[in-house]
C-alpha cells in the first residue's frame, strides 16, 4: 500500500529577535507587517488570524503543542519548519523548534533549510548573505540538526530522517553536500537520510541524487502569457519601475501543479493562498481565486499524480500552515474560517476510504 506524508509548512517568525529589531525596528515580528497592510486595489481581502489560534508567539510551549494538535486533527502528517542556517553557525528563528526539541513537545516536524539570502524587497537590500562555506561547515550544521533527527517525533521515512533543501543548487558542489550527509547519517546509526528538493525542473540531474523534489513556483513559469500583469513584471526587471503589486489569476495555474513529465519521485506542491503585499507592499504579487474549491482541485491533481505512479510512500507539500504575510494560510483566518482545514480533512477521508474499499491503494497518515 502507498503511503502519503503531507507537510505543511511552517514559519518560526512570530517573535522577536535582535536582527529583526535591528532591520525592522523594536518589537517588530511577523504580525506587524499583517498590522500594517494595505489593500492595493479592489477586491483585495487581507486575511488575518481568528480562533482557536489568532495572534500568537511562538516561544509558548502550550501555543505550539495546540497548533499541531489543530493540524493533526485535520489529517497533515508533519511540520515542515523552516530552518535558516546561513553558514557559519549564524542562525535565525532557531529558538521555537529548539523548545520542541528540549521540552520533548507534541509536535510533529521536519526541517527545510531555507537557504537563501534574507532581503527585504520593499527597499531592495540584502539584510543578511547565505554562505556555503564548506565540508567543515556542512558537517557542523548536521549535528545541530542530528539532536532533531534522533527524536521520536522527527519525521522519518523507512527510518530515513526527512530533510527538505530550498534551493539545492546553491551549495556549490550539491551532489558532495548530498553525499556527506548520507554518510554521517550512516555513522550515525541511520540506514540513511531522506531529501527532498524544491525549485527543480523534471529532467534535472540532481533528481538522481534525492528522494523527492519538488517545484513550488512551477506554475510561474507560465506568466507570459497571461497580458498586464507581466507586462508589469517585465517593466519592473528591465528598468527598475515599480508599477504596484501584480495580479494574476490561479485558476490559469491549477493545471501546472503537476507536469506531464513528473516522475514518481515528484512531491507536489499544492496551495492555500497566494498574496505577498503585506510582506513585499507595492512589489508584492496577489494571485486571485485561490480558495477552498480550488485548493481541492490541486489536492486531487496531486492524487492522480500518486495513482500514476506506485511507489511505497510519496510526499505532499502544502504551501503554507502559516505564512501570513504572503497570503497562504491552513489556519483558521478572517475570509475562509476553517473552510481550507476542512477541505483537506475532507480529501484525507476521500483517499483513506478508497484504499479500504480497494479502489485505491493510497492512503494518507
Amino acid at each position: 500500500m502507498t503511503s502519503i506524508s503531507s507537510l505543511a509548512f511552517f514559519l518560526p517568525q512570530f517573535r522577536e529577535i535582535e536582527d529583526n529589531n535591528r532591520w525592522w525596528g523594536q518589537g517588530f515580528t511577523e504580525w506587524t507587517h499583517l498590522r500594517n497592510a494595505q489593500t492595493w486595489s479592489r477586491g483585495q481581502v487581507i486575511r488575518r488570524p481568528t480562533p482557536p489560534l489568532g495572534e500568537y508567539m511562538l516561544l509558548d510551549p502550550g501555543v505550539l503543542e495546540a497548533h499541531w494538535a489543530l493540524a493533526s486533527a485535520h489529517g497533515i502528517s508533519a511540520f515542515a519548519v523552516w530552518d535558516y542556517w546561513l553558514g557559519g553557525g549564524k542562525q535565525l528563528l532557531e529558538r521555537p523548534i529548539e523548545l520542541v526539541r528540549k521540552q520533548r513537545l507534541k509536535f510533529n516536524y521536519c526541517l527545510s533549510w531555507a537557504n537563501h539570502s534574507w532581503t527585504d524587497k520593499a527597499r531592495n537590500r540584502v539584510l543578511c548573505k547565505q554562505e556555503y562555506l564548506g565540508a567543515a561547515d556542512f558537517e557542523r550544521y548536521f549535528m545541530r540538526c542530528l539532536q532533531h533527527f534522533e527524536l521520536d517525533n522527527y519525521l522519518k521515512i523507512e527510518g530515513k530522517p526527512v530533510f527538505l533543501v530550498l534551493e539545492p543548487h546553491g551549495p556549490p558542489h550539491w551532489k558532495a553536500f548530498f553525499e556527506q550527509w548520507r554518510e554521517l547519517a550512516a555513522r550515525h546509526g541511520f540506514p540513511d537520510m531522506f531529501f527532498i528538493v524544491d525549485r527543480v525542473y523534471d529532467g534535472d540531474g540532481l533528481i538522481d541524487s534525492v528522494d523527492g523534489y519538488a517545484n513550488g513556483g512551477r506554475f510561474l513559469t507560465r506568466r507570459n502569457k497571461l497580458g498586464v500583469s507581466y507586462v508589469k513584471e517585465h517593466v519592473k526587471r528591465r528598468l527598475g519601475i515599480e508599477l504596484g503589486p501584480l495580479r494574476y489569476d490561479f485558476r490559469r495555474f491549477e493545471k501546472d501543479i503537476v507536469g506531464p513529465e513528473s516522475t514518481a519521485k515528484f512531491a507536489p506542491s499544492v496551495f492555500t493562498g497566494w498574496d505577498t503585499t503585506p510582506r513585499h507592499g507595492r512589489a508584492g504579487a496577489i494571485y486571485d481565486h485561490l480558495d477552498p474549491a480550488s485548493f481541492r482541485r490541486q489536492l486531487d491533481r496531486a492524487a492522480a499524480h500518486f495513482a500514476r505512479y506506485p511507489r511505497a510512500h510519496h510526499v505532499l507539500l502544502i504551501k503554507s500552515w502559516n505564512e501570513w504575510a504572503e497570503g497562504n494560510v491552513l489556519e483558521p483566518d478572517s475570509v475562509w474560517g476553517d473552510a481550507f482545514l476542512r477541505t483537506f480533512d475532507d480529501f484525507v477521508r476521500d483517499q483513506n476510504m478508497a484504499a479500504t474499499d480497494g479502489s485505491s491503494s493510497r492512503r494518507v497518515p
